[in-house]
């Protein structure tokens, strides 16, 4: 995951900054990590984590790290997704993993301050 971190808000929104490229191993690294995150949060079973992803310093992740990130988007534990950053190229892929994704409850944004607001409509 390099220098990429993510933490539960005490909002209880789970804030993901990516950094750097993905391969498919940090991929995997930090959707394991996230996953387990989310089942810990108070025993969770049944309440969906809305996730706040900052794709600003994210480089192009490979087409297999895609994958797994929109699979990471279609875990039970997962609600709302709000991805936002200014890159151009991320924002693309952002769009492919939406596509590609059948969580419907995903937006990208160019501010943090309006995807915090969309998450807690």
């Amino acid at each position: 995951m390099g220098e990429s971190r993510f933490y539960l808000g005490e909002d209880g929104i789970m804030y993901i900054d990516l950094v750097g490229d993905f391969d498919v191993q940090d991929a995997f690294a930090l959707k394991d990590a996230s996953t387990k995150l989310m089942r810990r949060i108070e025993g969770n079973t049944t309440r969906k984590v809305d996730l706040l992803i900052n794709n600003s310093v994210c480089k192009k992740p490979t087409s297999e790290a895609r994958k797994i990130f929109a699979k990471m988007t279609e875990d039970e534990s997962v609600g709302k997704i709000a991805i936002y950053g200014y890159n151009p190229v991320v924002r693309v892929i952002a769009s492919f993993v939406i596509g590609f994704s059948k969580n419907k409850n995903i937006k990208i944004f160019n501010s943090k301050e309006s995807s915090l607001a969309w998450l807690k409509e």
